[in-house]
């Protein structure tokens, strides 16, 4: 679409036209939009706009079609006065809303960086956060948040630098599970604790989703497994999505993990931990594997794309799985 902005033309031409265009306002506000390609905050009026391809024409278009359109292409601002840039050429071009005191009312991106499991993103408004307000809050309340494109400012949100011992269901207190994290105050006893008497202790953090319990079985009390001629296998009968996995104790050296048909491997000098997590970052399930060559059925997975994140002592390798 074109973009939308008041044009540059005579004075005497602009004060008469003025007269009889209607000012776009947002709760008695100036509304603006701002665009990234090129850079340009431009305020908009309904005889002073461009025309909107598919939408308007020019001098017919409405305040609402303006900013239906500018909702779809660009972030809409809005302005208590109107600033200096607009006073001169280029009227608003090369500048940025936001750096010019505007106020934003709406943006499919709100401006913000969030880091999960599976790398960073944009927060965006989508169909289960309408508003930028609840998805910055998603990403408070469930990921460390970040500011930046390239995730480097961490500006609130959960502590990125702590470190998640355990996740823990305390058995007859609690109906969610817990993080034990290691900056709380007996964080060691409370992961002693958790491993006793009819408690869950999972290693590493509850699921992304905020304190749901993982659906992978418990390090304690340890899942129940049976040994065969060809290692041992480890399931869980709890049903779901829990994976069964199988084990070749020959020694390896270092770290290897292969996605293959419904499969996941890992080759790990040491033993490792493996969590699984969709494309919304929710962990699917989390899981410690032995040293040696681990093969992690996902038939019971849904279709769809995933990530593997897998970590071995000091060494951690994220793998793309795919299944069809």
């Amino acid at each position: 679409m074109k973009k939308i902005f008041a044009l540059p033309i005579l004075a005497i031409g602009l004060m008469a036209s003025q007269s009889l265009a209607e000012i776009c306002k947002i709760s008695g506000k100036t509304a603006a939009c701002e665009y990234t390609t090129p850079v340009g905050c431009y305020s908009m009026s309904t005889e002073n706009s461009n025309s909107v391809e598919g939408v308007c024409t020019k001098p017919n278009c409405t305040c609402e079609q303006l900013i239906t359109a500018c909702k779809k292409d660009g972030a809409l601002y809005s302005f208590a006065s109107d600033p200096t840039m607009w006073s001169s050429s280029p009227w608003g071009g090369g500048q940025t809303c936001s750096g010019n005191n505007g106020t934003l009312e709406y943006s499919a991106g709100c401006g913000k960086y969030c880091k999960w499991a599976t790398g960073c993103t944009e927060i965006k408004i989508n169909s289960e956060f309408a508003t930028c307000e609840l998805a910055v809050a998603n990403c408070e309340a469930n990921a460390p948040m970040y500011s930046d494109a390239a995730c480097n400012t961490w500006v609130g949100g959960r502590d990125p630098n702590r470190t998640a011992l355990g996740c823990c269901l305390w058995s007859g207190t609690e109906t969610n599970c817990h993080t034990i994290w290691s900056d709380e105050t007996g964080a060691s006893g409370k992961v002693d604790n958790c491993k006793t008497g009819a408690n869950k202790f999972w290693n590493g953090e509850c699921t992304s989703s905020g304190n749901s319990c993982p659906s992978s079985p418990p390090i304690y009390p340890a899942a129940s497994s049976s040994s065969s001629a060809g290692g041992s296998t480890t399931s869980s009968s709890s049903g779901g999505t829990d994976p069964i996995i199988s084990y070749n104790k020959a020694p390896v050296v270092g770290l290897n993990v292969v996605s293959f048909a419904r499969n996941l491997q890992i080759a790990s000098g040491k033993d490792a931990t493996v969590a699984l997590f969709d494309m919304h970052g929710k962990q699917v399930f989390s899981q410690k594997v032995l040293s040696g060559t681990t093969t992690i059925s996902l038939e019971k997975q849904r279709q769809g794309v995933y990530y593997a994140v897998v970590t071995s002592g000091a060494q951690k390798q994220t793998v793309k799985v795919i299944l069809k």
